[in-house]
């Protein structure tokens, strides 16, 4: 530290007041108390008010002094002094009252490295605003010129009359010096992601004595323009020196200007670095004394130094860039826009004169100064105004990635789900209930193969036969009843089995042996051990031949049956006429009492799949299975003692097969591929071929019986659930990761391709085909339709399936979106190709039904309202249902997520009369109630919702049809509102469409996306605390004029 010396040379020393400085010990910032000493001024002998005669230059110490009046020869120097042996880090002058204009005051400082040059101090006249706590005990002065380590100052005064100003005093400050000085911290890096703070040394860092505040400055709700200062001193100063110079500044402000605190809000040193000015700048707004007749719009960030001539450091430059993106930031402003200030009176600018500059400025375009320097100003603002604008908007968004949602149900606080299903099966090909629903419309069995099987010919294969794998038997062994006329052959030679013994084929390595068993055990039969070839059994005399099933019973077959060594196992073919295996499976797969066109449908589907199934049997020992392929059963079971059980062939059956004898559909020459199942449910699945198309099928639920699985409904615990994928511990929800063919109203999408469970323990993806065999279900087409505790989140308001917003738009007969990209963009899209023609107030109200996708609501102009549930990434489906009639007086229908809080999604509508009604939905896709939420809502020209207060609770915001002012209606949480605020001043009617639809920007906030009239401009607003808005951000453009839905 230095020493003050106790005699002072060449002048005397006048001391208002002096405070030694503080001595601080170790390297922990403490309060350093600056050293104030202020020096009078006096007149140049024989010069006294008024007189104009004495225009010499003022004397100069020493050779290298410059004796040059750089105010111009004439203008007499009324007043100098020079002070030796005085260490201090600032000087500058102040006056009893406002000197007169013209008065220049000059000062150069020694140090080190000798005389400095003479340095211009600018009248600080644009410090504190007129009526503010700064002004009450302000005392007129200069700007102070920080010299840090000077031991000497020399000052003169002139003016342009000759006059001398009152009560002029030079302030010395001495900064004081802290071990805490050299260990404050390096500034960030200047590469900058997002619009963060950067590192701010505080006052208690830099060693802030807070008893020199006499008061606290006014409190601001934000600024409008940043500015740019210097402090006008050497730019030679020590990093180490930087502290001692802020606490100089703050002393002069404070002890000697008489201001409340520090002027600027922020002041940067020469390496970069930050420091907090007037306390609590970097925690709020707070108005400084730094712009005169602007400080009450703007703030100010000062730089140490002189930038007359020389540039800011690029450290400095970088810090001073990302401190302006973060004050615009947080003040919700674009650093590269303009706006128009409006004076509280300054040299510059009279008492309520408006100015427009950009908001990114420096001092001379608020003052009459040269601040912040020629160079700074001219070379590097711009730069920092643009580079801060580029930070800026990389900090207002994030990009959101699109993340396809899944169709998703909760569990339901019963923890049972209520199902709903259609079909029965797989759902290719021909319907058997369709078939029989087809036959009630008087279709033909020839035009019920046509329908369901489009592309193919019929033609005549005869009578050839078949080979069956009776899987039901098993693979150890094949056992024959005990029935007279027995024969067994293996191709080459016959024998007769005789009825006193009991006959089977068992495998031996990889041949076969024929058994007995007369009693006393199973020996083998003499010449029939160990055969290469298959044996075959059959009964010439009854031509169908039993064997006995694992469970004992008895199963006949017509035919005969070879028992085929295949790997080491016995597989048992039963080898038929196609006409008698025909007859046999057709009233098992199709009941027997059912019209002979359904029945004559189903024997050709049997045949031509059989058929399909020889022609690719390749090298397999039987050409079709008797279970997984067709239900063959062979022609009646029997008991264990010969009791008949049941016959599978009937009369009524066989009658039409016989009307279709030999008859089989081809496709390309070849035998088709006739799937069939129960039940489609009313649509088709896409099979693996051309006549296996996806169509409706009017037909598969013609027939109104409780045995027609056409459509169903269940029960699914979700226990059940739990049991069958045990790995994901304790159920949570059930998604749908996609759907195939879906078709009209009540499709749901289609038939579930994938199931996503969800559990306490983890997260499994499984089949709808696995699904469906795990927990019993009739077919992979099904929803859940109890309501979900709570319905699926409102935000982003998401109708494609992205997780991005999006904005419903009619386009005639189609209905389209404008979608959120995620990188503030838009684009559109097409969610329904037609059907759309007529409708009006459209609206994607968010999740509406059971899950957890967003759907539609809109009104035909007979007044029906109408939902149509959404796909996700499939658009709408094409079907739709009724909401509510009596809808005509209604021209609007706004999302409002879940305004009563109950758990469910709502929807609000305004009448023709201005009435604001309440929709309540029960998150199943129905109304449960109406009620009044207000009225006069027929002036606002757009309504729309969010959240933007920040409370947790749905919001509406409108544009007011009398000002254009954009209004917030928060709501109350319980249906109604709370006091409306406006948020936005006139102009919002230049808007043609104004939607909260969610967070676009990514900062987990509701915004409101714009579009601009006049050409067509996508803005986005960040909607922040109390419902403050940000500049906007432009997201491209939307040409067309359609009028936008919510």
């Amino acid at each position: 530290m230095r020493l003050i010396p106790t005699s002072i040379a060449v002048v005397a020393l006048t001391a208002t007041f002096v405070v030694t400085p503080t001595v601080t010990s170790g390297a922990a910032p403490r309060p350093v108390s600056p050293s104030v000493r202020e020096v009078s001024i006096p007149a140049v002998a024989g010069v006294g008010a008024g007189s104009k005669t004495r225009t010499t230059a003022p004397s100069t110490p020493d050779a290298t002094a410059s004796g040059v009046d750089r105010h111009g020869a004439g203008d007499p120097v009324v007043a100098s002094t020079e002070v030796r042996d005085v260490d201090f880090d600032l000087a500058g002058v102040t006056f009893d009252r406002t000197p007169p204009a013209g008065t220049h005051i000059e000062v150069r400082t020694h140090g080190d490295a000798g005389w400095s040059e003479w340095t211009d101090l600018e009248l600080n006249g644009d410090g504190p605003d007129r009526g503010s706590a700064d002004a009450r005990h302000a005392r007129p002065g200069t700007d102070a010129v920080a010299a840090a380590g000077s031991d000497a100052v020399d000052i003169r005064v002139t003016t342009p009359d000759g006059s001398v100003p009152s009560g002029m005093r030079a302030s010395l400050v001495d900064g004081g010096e802290s071990p805490a000085d050299a260990n404050l911290g390096t500034p960030a890096g200047s590469a900058v992601a997002a619009v963060t703070r950067p590192t701010i040394i505080s006052r208690a860092e830099w060693g802030a004595d807070e008893s020199l505040r006499t008061c606290d400055a006014e409190q601001l709700p934000g600024f409008k323009a940043v500015v740019i200062h210097h402090t006008v001193n050497s730019n030679t100063y020590s990093a180490d020196q930087a502290a001692s110079i802020i606490r100089s500044i703050y002393a002069y402000h404070t002890q000697s200007q008489g201001w409340c605190d520090l002027g600027y809000q922020i002041l940067v040193d020469r390496f970069g670095r930050a420091y907090e000015g007037r306390k609590g700048s970097t925690a709020g707004f707070v108005q400084g004394a730094q712009a005169g007749g602007f400080n009450a719009e703007t703030t100010g960030i000062s730089v140490i130094g002189d930038f007359t001539s020389v540039p800011f450091s690029s450290a400095t430059q970088s810090t001073v860039t990302k401190l302006v993106a973060w004050e615009a930031d947080r003040s919700l402003i674009d650093p590269t826009s303009t706006v128009t200030l409006t004076s509280a009176g300054n040299s510059k600018f009279d008492p309520g004169e408006t100015v427009t500059l950009p908001r990114t400025i420096g001092h001379r375009d608020l003052s009459l100064t040269g601040c912040p320097g020629d160079t700074a100003y001219n070379s590097q603002l711009p730069t920092i105004r643009a580079d801060a604008g580029t930070i800026w908007r990389d900090g207002q968004w994030d990009p959101l990635p699109a993340d396809p949602v899944s169709e998703t149900y909760t569990r339901p606080a019963s923890s049972t789900f209520d199902m709903a299903g259609r079909g029965f099966g797989h759902g290719i090909g021909m319907s058997q209930w369709g078939a029989y629903g087809a036959a009630t419309k008087s279709l033909t069995w020839q035009q019920i193969l046509g329908f369901y099987y489009p592309g193919t010919s019929r033609s005549s294969q005869g009578d050839p036969s078949l080979r069956v794998w009776l899987s039901a038997v098993g693979t150890t062994g094949t056992q024959f009843s005990k029935l007279s006329g027995l024969v067994v052959s293996d191709g080459k030679r016959t024998s007769n089995l005789s009825s006193t013994y009991r006959w089977r084929i068992v495998p031996e390595g990889s041949t076969v042996t024929l058994q007995a068993n007369s009693g006393a055990g199973w020996f083998a039969a003499t010449n029939w051990r160990a055969s290469t070839l298959p044996l075959t059994v059959s009964r010439p005399s009854g031509s169908a031949v039993r064997v006995l099933l694992p469970s004992g019973a008895q199963r006949e077959y017509s035919g005969s049956v070879r028992v085929v060594n295949v790997s080491g196992r016995a597989y048992a073919v039963n080898v038929l006429g196609f006409e008698r295996y025909t007859r046999a499976v057709a009233p098992v797969e199709m009941p027997a009492s059912w019209p002979a066109a359904a029945l004559s449908s189903q024997a050709v589907a049997v045949r031509t799949y059989a058929a399909n199934s020889r022609a690719s049997a390749g090298t397999r020992v039987y050409d079709v299975c008797d279970v997984a392929c067709q239900a063959y059963k062979g022609v009646a079971d029997y008991s264990a003692t010969g009791t008949l059980i049941r016959r599978y062939e009937d009369t009524r059956a066989t009658n039409a097969t016989a009307a279709t004898a030999g008859t089989i559909l081809t496709y390309g020459g070849k035998p088709a591929f006739t799937q069939y199942s129960s039940s489609n449910g009313g649509r088709t699945v896409k099979g693996s071929t051309a006549y296996l198309p996806v169509q409706d099928d009017p037909y598969d639920g013609a027939v109104a019986s409780a045995s027609n699985p056409h459509s169903w409904t269940r029960t699914l615990d979700a226990s059940a659930v739990e049991k069958a994928y045990p790995s994901i511990g304790t159920l949570r929800s059930i998604g749908i990761g996609s759907r195939t063919g879906g078709g009209g109203t009540g499709t749901w999408g289609g038939r579930v391709v994938s199931v996503i469970l969800t559990g306490a323990a983890g997260t499994t993806t499984v089949s709808g085909d696995a699904f469906r065999a795990k927990l019993g279900l009739r077919s992979t087409w099904w929803t859940i339709t109890s309501a979900p505790a709570r319905s699926a989140a409102y935000s982003p308001r998401d109708v494609t399936g992205e997780r991005l917003p999006d904005v419903i738009v009619p386009a005639g007969s189609a209905l389209k979106t404008v979608s959120y990209t995620g990188s503030m963009g838009f684009t559109t899209k097409q969610i329904l190709a037609s059907g759309f023609s007529g409708m009006r107030a459209a609206a994607g109200v968010g999740p509406w039904s059971q899950d957890s996708l967003g759907d539609v609501v809109s009104i035909d102009a007979s007044g029906t309202a109408w939902y149509y549930p959404g796909l996700g990434a499939s658009g709408l489906n094409a079907g739709r249902y009724r909401l509510a009639t009596g809808w005509g007086s209604i021209n609007l229908v706004v999302p409002v997520g879940d305004w009563d809080r109950d758990g469910k999604t709502d929807i609000a509508t305004r009448m023709t009369d201005g009435r604001l009604l309440l929709r309540r939905g029960d998150g199943t896709g129905r109304i449960v109630s109406s009620l009044q939420i207000g009225s006069g809502w027929g002036g606002m020209r757009q309504v729309t919702s969010g959240e933007f207060n920040g409370d947790g609770i749905r919001d509406l915001v409108a544009v007011r049809g009398t000002d254009g002012a954009l209004v917030l209606y928060p709501g109350n949480g319980t249906g109604g509102f709370r006091p409306a605020v406006v948020i936005g001043s006139s102009g919002w009617s230049a808007m043609s469409a104004v939607r909260g639809i969610g967070d676009v920007t990514g900062d987990g906030r509701d915004d409101l996306v714009t579009r601009r009239a006049s050409d067509g401009a996508l803005l986005v607003y960040r909607v922040q605390g109390a419902a403050r808005l940000t500049a906007p951000l432009r997201a491209g453009t939307y040409a067309s004029t359609t009028a936008w839905g919510q």
